[in-house]
């Protein structure tokens, strides 16, 4: 009778065991499926896009920029300045 119960347990378990491996392994089928068709996705929406435009707020390379050129920004500590003082 106990030997009976423990067998009912131990294949309680297993079942278990056996549904967590099935559940795992469709979801992990799902995952590549659904990775695979947004990377596919993206891609044909690139070529449907043309070629990527240039940034006109990128920086340049060091060789192209005009070394006499200096780059000035506002001083956070300044108040702005009112019209009309």
């Amino acid at each position: 009778m106990i030997i009976g119960l423990f067998k009912d347990a131990v294949s309680w378990l297993v079942s278990l065991a056996e549904v967590g491996a099935v559940i795992a392994g469709v979801l992990l089928i799902g995952l590549a499926v659904g990775m695979s068709g947004f990377w596919l996705l993206s891609r044909g929406l690139s070529k449907l896009g043309g070629p990527p435009e240039l940034d006109p707020f990128e920086d340049e390379p060091a060789e192209m920029a005009d070394p006499k050129v200096v780059a000035t920004c506002p001083d956070d500590d300044v108040p702005p300045s009112k019209p009309g003082a």
